[in-house]
């Protein structure tokens, strides 16, 4: 699940039912039902977990190559700061650990209808809750803004197969136009370069 809690004790009341107790105080209870590919919610009550300390620091990875062109949209958090910027980072009363970056609009725009789309999509679908709560708890944490990106759930898209990616990209069986607009408008000079290919072969370069 895209936002999984740590279990620490867990009762298996049957073959297919069992009910978990996480480290951040939520009690869930699951059931494995053979006429469906998912384990289906029987109730669910989560606690928030709460910020503990925040500070700023740079989480680096050598392995960002293909990320290049996402590291240009990230943004200053005051004006007149340095061009390479930190993520807020701060741990949770759980144990774990976040950071969160300002990005710029295009990107934004491109990875919140990468959002909706995983919330619609049935191998990502949250496993906690409904689509709209997710939206709500997790999704909109800004205040007024509402501009908020949730990474883990983004992150799902890239643990799918590509096959599978290609179905969340494609949700009516054609390629979402709102992306492919998004994606036109963060890639910028390379606008004409997806305009002039197939739809096949369209869908395979914003999936890759």
């Amino acid at each position: 699940d895209v936002d999984s809690l740590s279990a620490h004790h867990t009762l298996m009341l049957n073959s297919h039912t069992a009910i978990c107790v996480s480290n951040s105080g939520g009690m869930v209870a699951l059931t494995d039902d053979p006429k469906s590919l998912r384990v289906q919610k029987l109730f669910n009550f989560h606690h928030p977990e709460f910020l503990t300390s925040s500070t700023l620091a740079l989480l680096g990875s050598p392995y960002n190559n293909e990320t290049d062109i996402l590291w240009k949209h990230l943004m200053a958090w005051e004006e007149g700061s340095p061009s390479l910027q930190k993520p807020m980072v701060g741990c949770t009363v759980s144990g774990g650990i976040l950071s969160i970056y300002r990005i710029s609009q295009e990107l934004y725009w491109v990875l919140r209808i990468l959002q909706k789309l995983l919330l619609t999509f049935e191998a990502t679908l949250p496993l906690l809750g409904s689509v709209s709560d997710f939206e709500d708890w997790y999704c909109q944490l800004s205040g007024i803004e509402r501009a908020v990106i949730h990474g883990d759930l983004v992150e799902a898209y890239l643990r799918l197969s590509f096959d599978e990616q290609l179905k969340v990209l494609r949700p009516t069986g054609i390629l979402c136009h709102d992306l492919v607009s998004a994606i036109h408008n963060l890639l910028n000079g390379s606008q004409d370069h997806l305009n002039d290919e197939p739809e096949e072969i369209k869908a395979h370069i914003i999936a890759n």
